[in-house]
């Protein structure tokens, strides 16, 4: 039993860094969906519970760099799925993966048109 009187229990918690930020998403076109990522807090004594929502951002960016670099693919290309065209080779890279909302993202596509086509365009 807890006796009558005013009590304060301090507590903190470690949030992982990797937590996205507390955000609303706007409603896309016709869609009713609207998504949300919310945080709360709660605390139950008794019959008594209360919660209540904290926002979080997420932690600065380091300053490190983290490229990545896509393997090269070798597409077969045909026409009418039956004769074959020659090969298409494709690869990518991208100079920092670690880059946050706002920055600017370098990507890097290099091809090889081992084929009789002319390729307008990769997607």
């Amino acid at each position: 039993k807890i006796a009558t009187g005013l009590y304060s229990l301090p507590f903190e918690f470690v949030l992982p860094s990797s937590l996205p930020s507390s955000t609303t998403f706007p409603k896309l076109g016709s869609k009713n969906f609207q998504g949300k990522i919310q945080y709360y807090l709660g605390c139950e004594m008794g019959e008594l519970c209360h919660r209540q929502e904290f926002f979080v951002q997420s932690a600065p960016m380091g300053n490190s760099i983290v490229p990545c670099i896509a393997e090269p693919t070798t597409h077969e290309l045909k026409r009418a799925r039956v004769l074959k065209k020659g090969f298409l080779s494709v690869a990518a890279s991208v100079d920092n993966t670690h880059v946050g909302r706002g920055q600017k993202l370098k990507v890097s596509i290099a091809s090889r048109n081992g084929s009789s086509c002319d390729i307008d365009r990769v997607s």
